[in-house]
This record gives structure tokens, C-alpha cells and sequence, in this order.
């Protein structure tokens, strides 16, 4: 599987002014939504994924609206499956959390490190509610 494209159509990051340094630290929840769709006529993947701070957050230092659009490249033979979906969720994540990390490294609150997130994401039928 080879990344083809990459882009961000949507990009947003606030910093919370009522964030306390001494609280709880541990209080950011994520809201996910990911799909993937099959491009058939080039044996490629767009997979679309949203990240962003969610409603149960307590003493979030950010709160956060990230968006990324990839395409992958299988290769020849290979079809979608949900390998396939697993390792273009694991690739999306891992791009958001490094933008993150980017956008929030002058912050006030320091740089924001994005928690792993469940592999359960990744599969429609299984992902937490």
C-alpha cells in the first residue's frame, strides 16, 4: 500500500482559556468518523478521517477540528479488505496527530499529544460509540 495523496481540508485548533495546568490532564476525548471508499478504476483506496475534541472533554488544553483526505495505492491483485482499512486508519492517525503536534507546539498549554486511539475505529460494526 503506497500513500498517493495527502491533504488537510480542514484544520482548526483553539486553545482553551479555562484549561488548568494543575487539573485533570487526561480529560480529552475524541470524536472519530472514518471511511474508507475503493477507487476500483486505479486499484486505490480515499480514505477520509475527522478528529476532534469532544463533547465529554474535561479540562481539554485544545479543542480541535482536524480533517485529512488520503489516497493509497494498492498493489496489483491486492483488494480492499480489512487490513486494508486498518493500516489507512493507523497512516490517517498517525499524519493528524503529527499536524496536531505541529499546530499546537507555540501553544499556551504546550504541545498537544494525541492519545492512541482503538484499532475498533477502524471497522464501522465495531467502533465505540
Amino acid at each position: 500500500m503506497q500513500l498517493k495523496r495527502l491533504f488537510y481540508p480542514h484544520q482548526e485548533v483553539v486553545a482553551n482559556p479555562d484549561f488548568k495546568q494543575d487539573g485533570k490532564l487526561d480529560g480529552t476525548h475524541v470524536s472519530v468518523t472514518f471511511q474508507v471508499t475503493e477507487l476500483n478504476a486505479e486499484n486505490c483506496v480515499h480514505a477520509e478521517l475527522g478528529l476532534a475534541t469532544a463533547d465529554q472533554s474535561e479540562n481539554a488544553p485544545y479543542m480541535f477540528n482536524m480533517q485529512a483526505f488520503a489516497t493509497f495505492c494498492l498493489e496489483p491483485g491486492v483488494q480492499m479488505t480489512q487490513e486494508v482499512r486498518s493500516m489507512a486508519f493507523q497512516i490517517m492517525v498517525g499524519v493528524i496527530r503529527e499536524r496536531l503536534a505541529e499546530l499546537t507546539s507555540r501553544g499556551p498549554w504546550n504541545i498537544f499529544l494525541l492519545s492512541p486511539l482503538p484499532m475498533s475505529y477502524a471497522n464501522p460494526e465495531s467502533a465505540p460509540e
